[in-house]
């Protein structure tokens, strides 16, 4: 059964901010991926990020992100690619 989609799961739910709740979940994926590449665990992440850490756990299973604006998440992002980056060039 093939059932066509708006290409955005929010929307395809409904829902009055589906834009802005994909871009927080993606948002939260790319932390994801930032953590795991560095292989940081919840407490040092959620120091780095400002995050408290029953947040960061949040976004790191993939729970709800509702408490958190898009604008929080994209800086707890940046601060993780700052970080990333400082720490590759002290390693090499």
């Amino acid at each position: 059964m093939d059932v066509p989609g708006c290409g955005n799961i929010f929307g395809d739910f409904g829902g009055s901010d589906r834009d802005c709740a994909l871009a927080k979940a993606d948002t939260a994926s790319r932390i994801v991926l930032a953590i795991e590449a560095s292989r940081l665990m919840d407490e040092e992440a959620a120091t780095l990020t400002g995050f408290e850490r029953d947040q960061m756990r949040c976004v790191v299973r993939g729970r709800v992100v509702d408490g958190i604006s898009a604008e929080r998440l994209q800086a707890a992002l940046e601060a993780l690619e700052v970080w990333q980056r400082g720490r590759a060039l002290f390693a090499g």
